[in-house]
């Protein structure tokens, strides 16, 4: 089970056609109390993030579901949702997708946890590295 983040949790948009893996990141997820909204195409995912009233702090997506039907999926979300962060799981290296953060499946809970909180909370990020040498 990830360790629980309490207050610092938020909203986190997963998307993947691969119902196992969007079902086991969902549960890492919510076990870390965050709310998680989530879809298995980027058209639901964009119905699904137009609907929902509240903040998205992340979107977590397969890097294969990106950019398939003409504006990126990160770009279609942000014209609504400018302060969304983005990070993309793959499969194998990828390069072009600038401004996002990357990674590389499989990956563990624990390393899923480690990459949100980076991308979420730079700053205690860096501030944990500096003190530790490490972030994990």
């Amino acid at each position: 089970m990830a360790e629980a983040v309490g207050a610092k949790a938020g909203t986190i948009l997963v998307v993947d056609k691969q119902i196992s893996l969007l079902t086991e990141i969902v549960t890492t997820l919510r076990d870390a109390n965050f709310v998680v909204l989530e879809a298995d195409s980027e058209a639901n995912a964009i119905h699904v993030a137009a609907r929902y009233a509240g903040s998205i702090d992340l979107l977590l997506a397969d890097s294969e579901l990106i950019g398939m039907s003409g504006l990126s999926l990160p770009e279609t979300l942000s014209q609504t949702r400018p302060e969304l962060q983005v990070m993309l799981f793959c499969g194998e290296i990828v390069i072009g997708y600038f401004g996002c953060a990357l990674i590389q499946n499989p990956f563990t809970p624990a390393k899923l946890m480690e990459m949100i909180s980076a991308v979420l909370h730079p700053a205690e990020t860096a501030q944990l590295i500096r003190s530790t040498g490490s972030a994990g």
